[in-house]
């Protein structure tokens, strides 16, 4: 990785008539993908910033909406990923940034010549679903692997605690005494979201499905109760059941991989809306390998999602099925600062690709879900 002072002499050689010429991950369609260099204008407007990437981690997301593009829809170049961070070579007088700063972030400009795999790239902090500086003592890569999958693990739990009638807008604590399942704990959005629960808003037992790999990784993070998914869902379910019998139902269910399997049962797991129970999906697909995933299934819902949403519409079937979708949110930034000056908020990483040789390795790997943490690669 170059130091800041190789950075900034790189990026004053390379301007030409106002444009630097970014080396970036780029594609025009789902059957193409290639390293290619796209023009960036280095005279950004006062709320923006131009920023060096040092490093980018690979979401599903990225992979989906690589695999869902055409031609004709979109920038007709686009580049590929969303998390970032880097340091800021130029900021606008109202951006609220400085030359030299550390920055991480995350960007959702889907199909677009905005993506973050890119040697320099221009944000606007204000329109971002995320952009903060680096908190002290974290590395580059350790910030790019976080934006997404905590934001994601966080806001799906505010939601669950604000559609259980929780008015409280501080939510640290707020998940005292209560018990929740989270179903696919072993993902990323699922391990933040073990970990916010339990350190930042102190649940009581945390009971979690995940592989055998995950599992230590969980144990540390807060999770009580580890459930092999591996096991099958039948099995699954009966152990869930089994710790409902010995402990009361939960407060909240989050289902981070849009198990279809636990609708049936949620009237014996999950206590009912009118005492504060909610059961919340995060938005994705159910396959854990997006090579072999159906296309119709990263826009559609399922048929049996869509049979219980319709029932409880229908008044028949109780419990609202409330799907999280990341955007931004004010409160995520002081969260994830305070867990990381208390030493609360582990940063899993599973590897690190450098240089631009090898993004197809890291593409497999996160597609595949042979990882166990994110996946980082550095420019």
């Amino acid at each position: 990785m170059l130091s800041d002072k190789d950075i900034f002499n790189e990026y004053e050689n390379s301007i030409l008539n106002g444009i630097i010429f970014s080396k970036a991950l780029t594609y025009t369609s789902f059957w193409n993908l290639s390293v290619s260099n796209i023009p960036i204008p280095v005279n950004i407007k006062s709320n923006e910033i131009l920023v060096r990437v040092k490093a980018v981690s690979i979401n599903p997301i990225d992979i989906l909406l690589h695999r869902l593009s055409i031609f004709f829809i979109g920038s007709k170049t686009k580049v590929f990923c969303g998390d970032y961070s880097g340091i800021v070579l130029k900021a606008g007088d109202e951006s609220g940034y400085e030359s030299g700063d550390s920055v991480f972030g995350y960007i959702l400009n889907p199909l677009s010549i905005k993506g973050t795999f890119s040697q320099y790239i221009v944000v606007n902090p204000k329109k971002s679903i995320f952009c903060d500086k680096i908190p002290k003592g974290m590395i580059y890569e350790q910030a790019a692997s976080l934006s997404c999958v905590a934001a994601t693990g966080y806001g799906a739990l505010k939601l669950g605690l604000l559609k259980s009638k929780n008015s409280n807008q501080d939510l640290e604590g707020a998940l005292k005494g209560k018990n929740i399942l989270i179903i696919g704990a072993g993902t990323s959005v699922g391990s933040y979201a073990v970990e916010i629960a339990k350190k930042y808003m102190k649940a009581n037992k945390i009971v979690v499905t995940c592989a055998l790999r995950s599992e230590q990784r969980l144990e540390k993070n807060g999770a009580d109760v580890l459930i092999d998914y591996t096991e099958g869902d039948l099995k699954n379910i009966n152990e869930v059941l089994e710790f409902v019998k010995n402990n009361g139902k939960f407060d909240m269910v989050l289902d981070c991989v849009r198990n279809d399997s636990y609708y049936k049962y949620l009237n014996m797991i999950l206590k009912k809306p009118n005492e504060n129970g909610s059961f919340i999906r995060v938005y994705g697909v159910n396959s854990m390998n997006l090579f072999s995933t159906k296309l119709l299934s990263l826009i559609l819902p399922t048929y049996i999602s869509m049979k219980y949403w319709l029932l409880n519409k229908l008044g028949v079937f109780e419990f609202p099925i409330y799907t999280f979708k990341l955007s931004y949110d004010v409160t995520f930034k002081d969260v994830l600062h305070k867990m990381w000056e208390r030493d609360e908020l582990d940063t899993p990483i599973d590897s690190i690709f450098r240089g631009w040789e090898q993004y197809d390795l890291a593409l497999h790997r996160v597609s595949t879900s042979k990882a166990s943490g994110k996946v980082v690669c550095i420019l």
